[in-house]
């Protein structure tokens, strides 16, 4: 993420990734830094996929 006046503001990495019985991905693990490269947080991201038959 990057600031107009001020150059990088926030890095994430995603780390690992969880996928279902049909390979999509529903949840994925992200680390957060701010621009000095500090440790902020981690954050899980899940998603709900609904199929259809």
């Amino acid at each position: 993420m990057y600031h107009l006046d001020e150059g990088l503001i926030r890095e994430y990495s995603v780390t690992d990734y969880v996928y279902d019985e049909k390979h999509n991905c529903i949840s994925r693990k992200i680390e957060v830094r701010n621009k000095n490269n500090e440790y902020i947080g981690t954050e899980i991201e899940k998603r709900i996929i609904s199929y259809y038959e």
